[in-house]
């Protein structure tokens, strides 16, 4: 049985991982913007409904809330930032959340911009709305 290795793997200065071809890391070059889904909790109560969104790290200003077609749209989106020094080749490790997060639910259809009510705190974002159409009065209809 043979070695690879002469030294222990600590000893290289890089993970053993950038030795296999799947895992090294990828040269960035002005890479296309990612979306990812934030975590959505949907609770049901008698009367209502109530979305909350993990959306930490982004501000009020933002986040853009959007009804269509019997369904709500969050997304989220952080300014973009340019690179200007270029010193490094490759980006070993990007820590950052995605700068731009989106996620798509349906609501009842009765549901409009008006009976949505949000509020953000803390990163979470919380949305309100009926579960039920609203009740109306019985309409008589006349026999002319």
């Amino acid at each position: 049985m043979s070695s690879i290795f002469c030294n222990q793997p600590k000893d290289f200065g890089f993970p053993i991982e950038f030795l296999i071809e799947e895992a090294a890391p990828k040269k960035h070059i002005n890479s296309t913007l990612s979306t990812h889904k934030p975590h959505l909790d949907l609770l049901e109560y008698e009367n209502s409904y109530e979305a909350r969104l993990n959306l930490a790290g982004y501000k009020k200003e933002e986040l853009d809330i959007s009804i269509h077609s019997h369904k709500i749209t969050v997304k989220a989106t952080h300014p973009t930032e340019e690179n200007q020094d270029n010193k490094f080749s490759y980006l070993i490790n990007e820590c950052r959340s995605s700068p731009t997060v989106s996620r798509t639910w349906k609501i009842p259809e009765h549901v409009t911009e008006d009976n949505v009510h949000a509020s953000y705190t803390d990163g979470l974002l919380t949305l309100r709305y009926s579960r039920h159409a609203p009740e109306s009065e019985p309409k008589r209809i006349n026999i002319n």
